[in-house]
């Protein structure tokens, strides 16, 4: 029985044309995704601007720094060499945010990684491509050759296996190849915006920003309008949204700000000193598998200007409890739609379908989300932002486009109608237990 793509493409007709959706607050989390990013952006551009700029010295002094932070996994892409970090070839990386709370330092990496961003940068197009990856994310977690070893949350990889594992889930999840991974915990941004000497940001809101009333250790306002803030402001400043009136959307511009502006003080720094004391402040908080060589720095300049365009993607599940847990699960349009944007994103082509093996709510369920809405992408250039939202095959159109072509997907256009949404040649059997995730309902060409 053909399900109605009708009342499917409907629903996600609304959800496009409704883009201020009230946010769903939950208790705040440790879940500063910006942290890994600035601590990557730190290592990738900081290291090598500074070779640039420093020579031999910056060389020496950031291989003694950073020497006591490699760690190689020996999995997937992972066991090549560092010739995969050329100046003109496109680049992937998992960043992963590591939540320690009030632990030793001895305990510095037997946290949880409740933030994740796979981030591709493309020195062919200049662009970076940064997706977060929901820490409540249904998935099959897989250890490092692929065995299973439960359905469980995203973020009990790291649990479960520690770093190696939890890239080879991601990879299965995502359906693409993790070149390099880097590991940050939570000190990371506090140290960075410091060693930059602060940063300065534009407070749009007409009211002072704190989060001191839902967590009592974070004592750090920042006031309207444009203020230079430091360390513990800076994650303040990027922490809060429930009294933001846009909730996420609020806190994702502002964590942008943060790293755009982190960017322009590190490529504006003019000492030795300045790149020695981000360095420390980066090696100190982050675990990678980046070898620190005077081929793979010098390389890694080739990426800076990578950094000139930020797109920003946000993969949003369907909130359910399942067990007494909360969880999100991921629609198959929502998926495919950031898989082929990601492939895009490194000049790949399209794919017009799911590979097997990965959990989404219509295989988990065998059935279609009544609340599913496609990804958008946050593009910045030159501190302009622009929104638009993604469609199966990866393309980025405007949320009007998105809906005029879901019009045209009609029963009489068969291949435009299974590529944009989903229809199935047979009703999904309504199983709801976890041996329903290894069954796959592929989306019709």
């Amino acid at each position: 029985m053909r399900r109605n793509r009708e009342t499917y493409r409907g629903r996600n007709d609304r959800a496009l044309e409704d883009k201020k959706m009230t946010a769903k607050h939950g208790k705040s989390k440790m879940k500063l995704w910006q942290k890994i990013l600035l601590g990557s952006l730190a290592f990738l551009v900081i290291s090598a601007g500074g070779i640039f700029a420093y020579g031999t010295i910056v060389l020496h002094r950031t291989e003694d720094v950073m020497r006591s932070t490699f760690e190689e996994l020996g999995l997937g892409s992972s066991k090549k060499s560092d010739d995969i970090i050329k100046a003109t070839k496109p680049l992937t990386v998992l960043l992963m945010g590591i939540d320690t709370g009030d632990k030793t330092r001895a305990d510095l990496w037997e946290g949880l990684s409740d933030t994740m961003i796979v981030m591709t940068i493309n020195p062919q197009t200049n662009t970076t491509t940064m997706v977060s990856l929901e820490r409540d994310m249904l998935t099959d977690v897989v250890d490092p050759d692929g065995d299973f070893l439960a359905t469980d949350k995203l973020n009990a990889a790291y649990s479960l296996g520690g770093t190696a594992t939890a890239v080879a889930t991601i990879q299965q999840q995502l359906g693409l190849d993790i070149d390099k991974y880097a590991l940050i915990n939570m000190n990371g941004l506090k140290d960075l915006v410091d060693a930059v000497g602060g940063i300065d940001v534009n407070n749009t809101l007409d009211f002072p920003i704190s989060i001191e009333e839902t967590e009592p250790d974070y004592t750090a306002t920042i006031e309207s309008g444009v203020q230079h803030i430091d360390g513990d402001q800076a994650l303040v400043y990027a922490r809060m949204r429930h009294q933001d009136p846009e909730g996420d959307i609020g806190r994702q511009a502002r964590q942008r700000e943060v790293i755009t502006q982190v960017v322009s003080k590190v490529l504006s720094l003019n000492s030795v000193a300045n790149y020695e004391k981000i360095l420390q402040a980066v090696s100190g908080n982050m675990k990678t598998d980046f070898a620190v060589n005077a081929k793979s720095l010098t390389s890694l300049l080739g990426y800076k200007d990578a950094f000139k365009k930020m797109c920003s993607i946000k993969l949003q599940g369907v909130g359910e409890m399942i067990d007494g847990g909360s969880y999100q699960v991921m629609p198959e349009n929502n998926l495919l739609s950031v898989q082929n944007a990601l492939r895009l994103s490194l000049g790949k082509s399209a794919k017009k379908s799911l590979s097997t093996g990965i959990v989404t709510f219509e295989n988990y369920y065998g059935a279609l989300s009544t609340e599913t809405i496609l990804p958008t992408i946050l593009i910045t250039v030159d501190g302009q932002t622009t929104e638009k939202t993604l469609l199966t095959d990866g393309t980025q159109v405007t949320a009007d486009e998105a809906v005029e072509k879901s019009n045209t997907a009609t029963d009489d256009n068969e291949e435009a109608a299974g590529y944009y949404y989903y229809s199935y040649e047979d009703e999904p059997t309504q199983e709801t237990n976890s041996e329903s995730s290894s069954q796959q309902y592929e989306p019709t060409d």
